[in-house]
């Protein structure tokens, strides 16, 4: 079944988002929906909860080796003119069977977070989506804001968490961390970073599940550092916004997904 594209608008909460949904596309779900609780940080009207392809999935049980035994937990950027690569990566995710969470990272960092903050708030999500969706495995991509706060937040997990994580997926890796959204950010400028490197962050996670996909002509992309590590490391044309090759990303995701899940 294909499920169309679905967004949260500012005055609409996820539960009445997820009973509208059902209602026009399959049995409403009652039980474990409404007893989905966010963190207090994170505002409900932050998370997107994207089409849900395995919630209709006729097929009773799925191995551990199949991308449908994952979730995606994406942290997108949200901002004018980049709205496609979110939307796209997303629709991707769901025909291959793996349902999607997104945060907003504009509106999510729009006040200042901590490290510490947004790894509870990750973790949270994990925990909650993992059993609504009676997964084992969890994908985590990032893309600019987003990708630049992953590393950080995924070395605060618990360790129980941290095993979830099969895959990070970052996409357009900068040398700086904010948590908070500021104008030169906005405008794809180099921010004030104090939030640190991510490259010093990704040194204490395992390079195998690190998969770090940059466009060569932004100015900015950190990916390339991360040549010698292990970790897997994708170039492709264009600058930050990747020419536009949604797919191709789309699928270099979900085929290191699928390789790492096997092994």
């Amino acid at each position: 079944m294909t499920i169309p594209w679905w967004k949260l608008s500012s005055r609409q909460s996820s539960q009445s988002w997820f009973g509208e949904l059902y209602s026009k596309q399959g049995p409403k779900l009652k039980s474990p929906l409404d007893n989905i609780s966010t963190p207090s940080i994170i505002q409900k009207e932050d998370i997107h909860p994207w089409p849900l392809r395995a919630q209709f999935s006729s097929r009773a049980s799925l191995s551990s080796s199949q991308p449908e035994d994952a979730f995606a937990l994406h942290f997108f950027r949200a901002s004018p003119g980049w709205q496609n690569i979110d939307e796209e990566i997303a629709n991707y995710l769901q025909t291959e069977g793996i349902p999607v969470v997104g945060v907003n990272s504009l509106r999510y960092f729009w006040s200042e977070r901590s490290p510490s903050g947004t790894a509870a708030d990750l973790g949270h999500l994990i925990d909650v989506y993992t059993k609504l969706f009676g997964v084992q495995n969890v994908l985590l991509v990032g893309y600019s804001f987003g990708a630049d706060v992953m590393p950080a937040s995924f070395n605060r997990l618990t360790h129980e968490q941290r095993m979830q994580v099969k895959q990070i997926s970052l996409l357009a890796l900068s040398h700086q961390v904010d948590y908070v959204v500021s104008l030169r950010g906005w405008l794809q400028l180099e921010t004030e970073g104090k939030g640190g490197n991510p490259l010093n962050d990704l040194t204490s996670i395992d390079p195998t599940i690190v998969q770090c996909m940059y466009g060569r002509d932004d100015r900015n992309n950190a990916c390339p550092s991360l040549r010698q590590t292990g970790a897997e490391v994708i170039g492709f044309s264009g600058g930050h916004h990747f020419d536009n090759d949604f797919n191709g990303l789309s699928k270099r995701i979900v085929s290191g997904l699928v390789t790492r899940l096997r092994h």
